[in-house]
């Protein structure tokens, strides 16, 4: 199953197109030099379709828990904002999407490829891909 895949613990290897993202996302000017420069490490644990998501890095811990199909309060690991948004698996991707009413918050879909997790965040149509490695 495409959820138990994502489970473990995976280190930031690299990122494609996070300035121009973060850019879309209007965040300041020192935030976003924290965030091109930060090395975050996502610890996820599955339990049925509750998926534990526990980014580690230079900023802090956030933990965040979602329900497949349930919607919960979406925590931007970047601004700190909290959003509604809703879990679903798309195949084997598992995409979080904010309400309508959150047009700066990403979309973001986690899919493992090639043994690595691919985290590809969206706002509008800019788009950027995070690839973590086993850690």
């Amino acid at each position: 199953m495409a959820l138990a895949g994502l489970a473990g613990g995976w280190q930031l290897d690299s990122h494609d197109n996070m300035a121009a993202f973060l850019d879309a996302m209007e965040v300041p000017a020192p935030v976003k030099a924290a965030a091109l420069d930060a090395k975050p490490r996502v610890d996820v644990t599955v339990d049925g379709n509750t998926i534990n998501l526990k980014m580690s890095g230079a900023r802090g811990t956030l933990e965040q828990s979602v329900t497949l199909g349930e919607v919960f309060d979406l925590k931007n690991p970047i601004t700190g904002g909290v959003k509604k948004a809703v879990a679903n698996l798309e195949g084997d991707k598992l995409v979080l999407k904010p309400g309508e009413e959150s047009p700066k918050e990403p979309k973001s879909v986690y899919e493992v490829c090639d043994g690595k997790l691919v985290c590809t965040m969206s706002v509008g149509d800019v788009s950027c891909k995070r690839i973590f490695v086993k850690a």
